[in-house]
């Protein structure tokens, strides 16, 4: 494999990142999960492209460069993908729960962003979830005490936020 079709591949799997960022916001799904898939992915299609290059000249830090092209691209395109179809072929069920608001605060704006978007930690079944709301809240997101869910079941059996409210 040459240097341009690796980097191309790396973009992609940054792109696909970008985009499974969106979709593990409004899955409630375990970070311990995501992340096994993530590596777990990427240390096989680094196994994969190690045995696809030749050895010579190959020292530490070139392992580790592959090391990380495989991370990014395999486990980008995993989890993207995982995420992608629990979303996208969920059952049109839809249900609702609502949770005590465990923790909340504001993300940081950056460079570009115009506020702080608020959020709220929900606990479900054992599972720590961050709720992301939109800016221009009615009061301070501290003065809400729950979070109404409007849930469906994913195609993989991950639920998938579809809705959210936030009461006093």
């Amino acid at each position: 494999m040459n240097n341009r079709l690796l980097q191309f591949f790396f973009f992609i799997g940054l792109v696909l990142q970008v985009l499974a960022i969106d979709l593990f916001r409004v899955t409630l799904i375990s970070t311990k999960i995501s992340l096994g898939i993530y590596f777990g992915v990427g240390v096989a299609g680094y196994w994969y492209t190690h045995k696809m290059i030749p050895e010579t000249g190959r020292g530490v830090p070139e392992h580790l460069m592959l090391l990380v092209y495989a991370c990014v691209f395999f486990g980008g395109t995993a989890i993207f993908s995982f995420l992608a179809i629990n979303y996208y072929f969920a059952q049109n069920q839809s249900y609702t729960e609502t949770h005590a608001i465990v923790e909340s605060g504001s993300l940081a704006k950056g460079r570009r962003g115009s506020c702080n978007a608020p959020y709220a930690v929900i606990k479900r079944n054992g599972l720590e979830k961050d709720i992301i709301f939109n800016c221009g809240l009615s009061k301070e997101i501290a003065e809400f005490k729950s979070v109404k869910l409007e849930v469906e079941k994913g195609f993989l059996g991950y639920a998938i936020i579809k809705n959210k409210e936030l009461i006093e």
